[in-house]
């Protein structure tokens, strides 16, 4: 489409990957042409051999505007470098960053090589070897993926149509995929018909001690992404940023876990390390609490302000070799205590509970 501008009209190129747009009227694309301000390097004219700047490379198009225009082919060096506004006279004036803006945001179109490469990411070893995850759904694409590095954003005409406008400003220009296109790449089973691709954060250091009033969460083997992603979610609530996990914790980019999490892996690291070891560091400077089945009535239990607690996997609890690093044993008690119950809490609702008192305490 030819989109008017002041002193000519401008038209944008099908893909927006390529720095290049067409420009038409002779004023505006001479000034594009000759303004020393615009990092203009590569540049032609069509239906016009002896305008000003005009180059080989562009050859006339019927397809490139009205018969007998001056249309000016200028690729960009940078577009940060464009002045945000230009007057050429008195007539003219053109805003630059309106017009980059609308060119950066025109909607791409979905190949098959993405389309299969975004399909991988589900998998955690082509998550790992590409360095990217992917970011699912309405509320987690607007809430979450501006916190990011994001490589692509696939969405299809109708959520851009509803949703473009409460984009983050800064994003890659959207590609456009049908709904079944979607379906195929997704791991939800419904898509809501937009995600994003994002690079991966470095992981933080490994903490070589906490402070006093800190209090940081420690997972043991957690196999659920479900979990993982409600732990991430329940630590944001009550003020924790880092969480520590052994190696052979579900994987933070798992898409189930980023959606349970509801944005909260923007905002919570998790560290994975050699659990027992970096336990064994810290807690000379730190209390660490166990959760088991025989440990004492947490409602009972002197608890400090700081310290790390350590959440045990979902059907074994907290292994040997970690159980050895804990300094104080902790247990959440039924009710009544004796009345026959089910066996054990799940560790993202045990999280909440045990969190809470010791907030609660720190409170009071």
């Amino acid at each position: 489409p030819f989109h008017p501008c002041p002193g000519g009209w401008l038209r944008l190129p099908p893909r927006a990957d390529s720095p290049a747009f067409y420009v038409g009227g002779y004023s505006l694309s001479r000034s594009l042409c000759s303004h020393p301000q615009l990092p203009v390097r590569k540049y032609g004219a069509l239906c016009c051999p002896d305008f000003p700047h005009a180059g080989a490379k562009c050859r006339p198009s019927a397809r490139d505007g009205p018969p007998g225009c001056i249309i000016v082919y200028a690729k960009l060096q940078n577009f940060a470098a464009f002045p945000q506004n230009l007057t050429i006279n008195r007539r003219i004036f053109v805003n630059f960053d309106r017009l980059i803006t609308r060119f950066m945001t025109q909607p791409q179109t979905l190949t098959t090589s993405l389309r299969k490469s975004i399909a991988s990411l589900r998998n955690s070893r082509q998550r790992r070897q590409a360095g990217l995850f992917v970011i699912e759904g309405t509320r987690a694409v607007l809430d979450t993926a501006a916190w990011f590095d994001v490589e692509h954003l696939v969405a299809t005409h109708a959520w851009l149509d509803e949703h473009r406008h409460m984009l983050t400003p800064g994003l890659p220009a959207p590609i456009v995929a049908k709904n079944d296109e979607i379906a195929r790449m997704s791991s939800l089973t419904t898509p809501q018909g937009v995600m994003a691709v994002c690079r991966m954060p470095q992981q933080p250091d490994e903490p070589t001690e906490i402070g006093k009033d800190e209090l940081l969460l420690a997972l043991d083997k957690v196999q659920d992404p479900g979990n993982l992603g409600t732990i991430m979610r329940i630590a944001d609530w009550m003020g924790i940023t880092r969480i520590l996990a052994s190696t052979d914790t579900v994987d933070l980019y798992n898409p189930k876990a980023i959606q349970a999490s509801m944005g909260a892996i923007a905002r919570v690291s998790i560290i994975y390390t050699d659990l027992p070891a970096t336990l064994r560091r810290l807690s000379r400077s730190a209390e660490v609490y166990g959760t088991f089945l025989d440990g004492d009535n947490i409602y009972h239990t002197p608890l400090t302000t700081g310290g790390i607690i350590v959440m045990g996997n979902e059907g074994n609890g907290i292994s040997p070799e970690t159980a050895e690093e804990v300094t104080r044993r902790i247990r959440i008690p039924s009710y009544p205590e004796g009345r026959p119950t089910v066996e054990s809490l799940n560790v993202s609702m045990a999280t909440a509970i045990t969190l809470a008192e010791f907030r609660r305490r720190a409170n009071s």
